[in-house]
């Protein structure tokens, strides 16, 4: 079974070793932030998104 990379803090540019967690695609399906669920919420996503738009 191939397993996934979770980013615990749902941050995908946070690949410290404590952020990241090996989980089977139906464990990773389940946590809160699979599939970016919370992308808009995160400060570091929230800032990306200012400089963006101030460019």
């Amino acid at each position: 079974m191939p397993l996934q990379i979770h980013h615990i803090d749902g941050n995908c540019l946070n690949n410290k070793e404590e952020n990241l967690q090996l989980l089977c695609p139906n464990c990773h399906s389940l946590t809160e932030t699979f599939g970016n669920l919370n992308k808009n919420s995160s400060r570091v996503f929230r800032k990306q998104k200012e400089n963006i738009i101030e460019e």
